[in-house]
């Protein structure tokens, strides 16, 4: 593989979008979020945009409780510029040309159907206007139903999920079912292994093609804010990630001697220069694992650490908590922006609001650090951690005043090999 591409390739694993087909002989649902640069279906050296795409995309927008399937073939410069650098001896750095799907104003996401077998034919889609078998959207919970009908068949939905020890829900178990007028019961979205969400919206429900039994589009919002659309078309899911406060990324790797920097065009705010942290906390590989260890035993939420830093006169305290979530089953994958998350939240309590800044798991090579200190005249943070021994990530945020939260700012991906 060439080292360009490869690295691209992990770059991808930290940017907005993704995909997964819910059976190995479904089309793959491909995703896309607006401005998202493509990376698939530009050749290897592209022209600059705008370009015409031999395979045609669909956008997705919503009118109320009316999906909009919009047809899409062009391309528009990206969101994200990216900026490659060669390191090692002879040093080099480029802005690769990249392209991104031209989108109507209000689409929420693109996606399309790729054959996976090479020779079966895709369902056609139509582009229109779609009602939704829901009066509302509809918040899930782990007591929800509802009846609907697509096609002209009737459906009951139902949200099955386990319960913890103490008779709380399981984050991640919550699934979306659909039983038939047989009895015949129908996963709609499954388990979300290891992951947990704030809430889950059922946005829209219906039929994309005459014979459709169950489309839909669902929204979950993880614990850290990032927004995740789930699609479901047919016997193909997909997934597409949306963080609205627009990281810059960073990915590097050792053995191929390369860096990519990706920057929203609405971020505003510059990295730290020089030297950052006037205050630290340090937590061991070996007592954050043993803490995680202990509480996985017991199978209940638990406070693993508590503490506090002074900036500027100011406390900044940091809580560090275990929230049990459904095993994770490689067979059954939940989503494309998973892996390196983990069961442990930390937490951020600052000027009376309180938030979870990520979710991170067991370390793998070295202690978890936490600095604060001020930039651009706003309290800031940075975590650096090693989830694996090849991979360490150090992200850092800092204060909105207008928000009253910390804004991810950075994250930072640095892979040996």
């Amino acid at each position: 593989m060439k080292p360009v591409l490869h690295a691209l390739l992990g770059l991808a694993a930290l940017l907005l979008s993704g995909s997964i087909s819910a059976r190995p002989e479904a089309p793959m649902l491909l995703m896309s979020t607006p401005g998202e640069a493509l990376v698939v279906d530009i050749p290897e050296n592209p022209p600059l945009p705008p370009m015409q795409l031999k395979d045609a995309w669909y956008a997705v927008s919503l009118e109320g409780q009316t999906l909009i399937l919009s047809r899409t073939d062009k391309t528009r410069v990206p969101d994200w510029q990216l900026v490659a650098r060669k390191t090692g001896p002879t040093p080099q750095t480029t802005t690769p040309v990249r392209h991104a799907l031209t989108l109507p104003a209000p689409a929420l996401l693109a996606f399309r159907l790729m054959s996976t077998g090479g020779n079966e034919k895709l369902p056609a889609l139509k582009p229109g206007s779609y009602p939704s078998a829901l009066s509302a959207p509809a918040l899930l919970h782990d007591r929800w139903v509802a009846s609907v009908q697509a096609n002209g068949k009737p459906w009951s939905l139902s949200t099955p999920s386990q319960r913890r020890k103490d008779g709380a829900l399981l984050a991640g178990s919550l699934q979306l079912v659909a039983t038939d007028a047989k009895g015949e019961q129908h996963i709609l979205v499954p388990p979300a292994h290891g992951m947990a969400f704030e809430r889950q919206e059922l946005l829209w429900v219906g039929a994309l093609r005459s014979d459709s039994e169950l489309d839909l589009l669902l929204k979950r919002t993880w614990l850290t804010g990032e927004v995740e659309y789930v699609l479901k078309l047919g016997d193909s899911l997909g997934y597409a990630r949306l963080d609205t406060d627009y990281p810059i990324q960073r990915f590097a790797q050792g053995i191929e001697e390369y860096e990519g920097t990706e920057t929203h065009a609405s971020q505003q705010r510059r990295l730290p220069e020089g030297k950052f942290g006037l205050a630290a906390l340090k937590l061991s590989e070996e007592a954050w694992n043993q803490a995680i260890a202990s509480a996985e035993s017991e199978g209940l939420p638990r406070q693993l650490f508590d503490r506090q830093l002074m900036l500027n006169g100011e406390k900044i305290r940091f809580s560090f908590e275990y929230l049990p979530r459904l095993a994770a089953n490689g067979s059954e994958p939940s989503s494309s922006q998973f892996m390196w998350e983990g069961a442990v939240l930390v937490r951020a309590h600052f000027r009376g609001k309180s938030q979870t800044l990520q979710q991170t798991g067991p370390l793998d090579g070295s202690a978890l650090r936490l600095q604060v200190d001020m930039l651009n005249g706003e309290p800031a943070i940075e975590i650096s951690w090693a989830p694996h021994y090849n991979n360490s990530f150090v992200s850092y945020w800092v204060w909105s005043e207008r928000d009253k939260r910390f804004l991810r700012l950075s994250r930072a991906q640095s892979q040996g090999c």
